[in-house]
């Protein structure tokens, strides 16, 4: 890709769709400046327009953190078109507020070389305001021509600027674009089809929405720079510069691929939701730039941006549910982990109808776990049996063979409703 095309330096914070248009567009110019506003200057092949420019400036926003950024489109002329008047009036509400409201209801006349707005009502508040001037200037930058701009009255009775009239019509005028694209009413769904995470109710807590997808913590390098990841957090800790002015927060995060600490160093202002938000156990997305920490001496992700997520719930959406007949908890030393009462809440979960628990030999008695009410599902207990080394093998063979008729006839012909394991005679 050629290093001075604006996709080289943006598309990676972009969705497809708004990556597309800016398809060999050219960068003439970019500026950082200390508040932290990004300014970019390009050149574009095709026309886009201000609104979906003035779109993709807010994504770029979100996914970078920054205080604003703007984008300045050049055209060729060819694209000065009456096609554009849509365009420029959502560019003069955007750089003259005080113009709401008196551009929607004009009759536009364009001719190419002048473009007349007749309108109903406010033309001396718009020649105040010098309208004209400001889409004149927007013409001569984007499009490399000149044209000039006419506000024309219809001889409606003149609106004053502290008049409720103006007031109301200002309020009408308001056009607030929905950039979070809410999904209120809408089931949870996977956002990524490989990864068990659900934007459904994400809540941000540091930047911006994140929309990049999350890569394995296990190849986060540090010549990366920027990257995405997704885990379950742990290690959390968060304290207050003396001065009081700034949070440190650190904490580690896994996607039981690897393990990675994320530090966040910001104004309390921008992280303080992100400072009582987070904590052990939640689980997070997270944009930011790889970086060496001289303060802990290893590489940490410095956060931009911060969202809490849900996983989706692992689900056996098999038509024909299997039955589990070897299965140990945490009763069998060194083959399981897991409480019996979480398994069997787990398959009765999947809807499961069935499961066999096969922990090791456990000559004592042991509690009892009770199934709710309702929950169809049957538990099995099977004994396995340590066989001692000093007996034959014939012998072995037909005690073995004893043990798992028995086991065959509990599991089939005496079914013990969510027991961990066989009470046994002391």
């Amino acid at each position: 890709m050629n290093s001075n095309s604006l996709s080289y330096f943006i598309g990676e914070y972009l969705p497809p769709e708004e990556k597309s248009l800016l398809e060999g567009a050219c960068v003439r110019s970019i500026e950082l400046t200390e508040t932290g506003e990004l300014k970019i200057e390009a050149d574009f092949p095709s026309y886009i327009g201000f609104k979906k420019i003035k779109h993709i400036c807010h994504e770029l926003r979100v996914a970078l953190g920054n205080e604003s950024v703007e984008i300045t489109e050049h055209y060729p002329e060819r694209f000065f078109t009456a096609g554009v008047i849509a365009d420029m009036n959502a560019y003069l509400k955007e750089h003259i507020a005080a113009a709401n409201g008196f551009l929607d209801k004009a009759s536009v006349s364009f001719s190419g070389e002048k473009i007349v707005y007749r309108i109903e009502k406010g033309l001396e508040i718009l020649e105040d305001l010098n309208v004209a001037k400001c889409l004149e200037d927007y013409i001569k930058n984007t499009f490399s021509h000149t044209a000039a701009v006419e506000f024309v009255s219809d001889g409606a009775k003149p609106v004053e600027l502290d008049s409720p009239e103006y007031v109301e019509m200002q309020k009408a005028a308001v056009d607030p674009v929905n950039f979070e694209r809410e999904e209120t009413g809408k089931k949870p769904r996977l956002e990524f089809d490989d990864l068990p995470l659900t934007y459904h109710s994400a809540k941000i807590v540091l930047g911006g929405k994140i929309k990049s997808k999350p890569k394995p913590i296990k190849e986060v390098e540090l010549e990366d720079g920027n990257v995405t990841v997704w885990g379950d957090v742990f290690g959390f800790e968060a304290k207050t510069t003396k001065d009081g002015t700034r949070n440190i927060i650190n904490f580690y995060i896994t996607d039981y691929t690897s393990s990675y600490a994320v530090k966040i160093f910001d104004t309390k202002e921008n992280s303080e939701k992100a400072a009582q938000s987070v904590k052990d156990g939640v689980t997070v997305v997270v944009r930011g730039a790889v970086e060496q920490d001289s303060y802990v001496h290893d590489n940490v992700i410095k956060a931009r941006s911060v969202m809490i997520v849900e996983k989706m719930p692992e689900t056996d959406d098999e038509e024909e549910k299997r039955v589990e007949l070897h299965l140990h908890t945490n009763m069998s030393a060194m083959d399981g982990v897991s409480k019996a009462k979480d398994i069997v809440a787990k398959a009765i979960g999947w809807g499961h109808k069935a499961l066999a628990i096969t922990d090791h030999a456990l000559f004592r008695r042991s509690r009892r776990l009770t199934a709710p009410p309702r929950a169809k599902l049957k538990s099995f207990t099977e004994l396995k049996a340590i066989m001692l080394t000093t007996a034959s093998k014939s012998s072995r063979a037909k005690a073995m063979t004893a043990l798992t008729e028995s086991s065959l006839f509990l599991m089939l012909k005496q079914p013990v409703c969510a027991a961990d394991t066989t009470d046994l005679p002391k």
